[in-house]
């Protein structure tokens, strides 16, 4: 069936999509990175530049049997219900979706999204998202799902809406694939090798072993803190009334933690120098390095058994068997064994990119390590797209089946 890839970033539905025979006609994403990515990897669907904004071509673009997009979600309004579902979303690029929808009438329609997308605005947003498919006579299907379930290592929840036109729907229900457990290890896509520039800096590494010290000494008979540990928190004095109360509870347990652990902490505090200002009067430390989340289980008491991310809000330590979602910001995972960052093509496996060509021309990076981090980040894993779309491929295949429908597309029918 032919397809069109909306906000296509380096072309994760088109992976998914084209191992099942499907053809893409059309593809478009405003980044000028993730386009150059996608058109050394697919070429240009359809003979359309990959890299234009949606609103400008959109009427260029031709019929298709599926949609395929993972949306940016701009928030929707609640006010303006009286003016129905296509008010509320105007304006957004859903409404773009659902515009062409209503043209061209594509049998399904496949979105992907942040799984906040369904509790936003207290449901709001997911609800006129839900009514609009409705409204343009689409049955409307989701589900939270992430490839660790199904066997790659790592933890990236999203949600997956299946749309099917109501005519093909002929009662029945969709189902999406089971989860099952698997058992992870992350050493399936790494490299034996890689180049040095992805080791840490003597700087990283010395911030890793201030809390590996810290946490081999602390609460030594009992588990590690479940709450984020502030160094800053730990010799209070500052007023916290009016500050929320998600980070007064913070603080307060962060005063309790160094108040059942003085001793250690105030020589870890003056041995590594956590607080302490320096020549030019700036802090030694940066406050995102004063700051440490604990998330790898009571089984392991090391940094350097676990993966790591130098987050923001602190150093951040999951287990070691899978790796944390990836973001489109530097959070790039740390091997804690290996002393070194994850690799761009590393990223690529965790996101079912076929970087190694087992099956077929292997899929090919951009030159910038950043820009490749950002694009993975960004894309949707093209395993949990390819899994999904087997199952949209069996249900048209059943109503194909049905003596009672006869189904046109694009194509011409349903087979391919």
């Amino acid at each position: 069936m032919r397809f069109a890839d909306l906000f296509c970033g380096i072309g994760g539905f088109h992976a998914a999509l084209h191992q099942l025979g499907h053809e893409c006609v059309f593809s478009t994403d405003i980044d000028k990175h993730a386009a150059e990515v996608y058109e050394a990897n697919w070429g240009k669907p359809g003979g359309f530049d990959v890299l234009c904004d949606i609103r400008d071509v959109i009427d260029d673009i031709p019929e298709v049997d599926i949609i395929c997009a993972g949306f940016p979600c701009q928030p929707f309004s609640k006010s303006g219900a009286q003016e129905g579902f296509e008010d509320q979303t105007r304006g957004t690029l859903f409404h773009d979706i659902c515009y062409l929808a209503e043209k061209h009438r594509p049998a399904v329609l496949f979105l992907e999204n942040v799984p906040n997308l369904v509790r936003h605005d207290d449901g709001n947003t997911f609800s006129v998202i839900e009514s609009r498919i409705r409204e343009l006579g689409y049955g409307f299907w989701w589900k939270i799902l992430s490839p660790h379930k199904f066997g790659t290592p790592q933890i990236r929840t999203r949600v997956y809406m299946v749309c099917i036109r109501e005519d093909l729907v002929s009662g029945m229900d969709f189902t999406f694939p089971k989860e099952t457990t698997h058992e992870l290890d992350v050493r399936t896509v790494l490299d034996d090798e890689v180049a040095d520039e992805y080791g840490l800096s003597e700087k990283e590494i010395h911030w890793i072993e201030t809390w590996e010290d810290f946490l081999k000494n602390v609460n030594v008979d009992t588990n590690l803190p479940g709450h984020p540990i502030w160094a800053d928190s730990f010799l209070g004095g500052e007023p916290i009334d009016d500050l929320p109360d998600w980070k007064q509870d913070f603080i307060l347990k962060n005063r309790k933690l160094y108040s059942e652990n003085k001793e250690f902490i105030d020589g870890w505090l003056e041995r590594w120098g956590v607080l302490d200002m320096d020549d030019d009067g700036g802090r030694k430390y940066p406050v995102s390095r004063t700051k440490y989340e604990w998330q790898a289980g009571t089984e392991s008491r090391s940094n350097w058994e676990n993966i790591m991310q130098f987050r923001p809000s602190g150093i951040r330590v999951k287990r070691g068997d899978y790796f944390p979602a990836l973001v489109a910001m530097a959070q790039i995972p740390v091997i804690g064994w290996l002393k070194r960052r994850i690799t761009p093509r590393e990223c690529a496996r965790i996101q079912d990119f076929d970087v190694d060509g087992n099956h077929g021309e292997p899929f090919v990076l951009g030159e910038s390590d950043q820009q490749s981090y950002k694009q993975l980040g960004n894309a949707v894993n093209v395993n949990m797209v390819r899994m999904i779309q087997e199952r949209i491929d069996m249900y048209l295949k059943e109503v194909e089946d049905s003596p009672a429908l006869t189904i046109q597309t694009t194509s011409g029918s349903l087979k391919r």
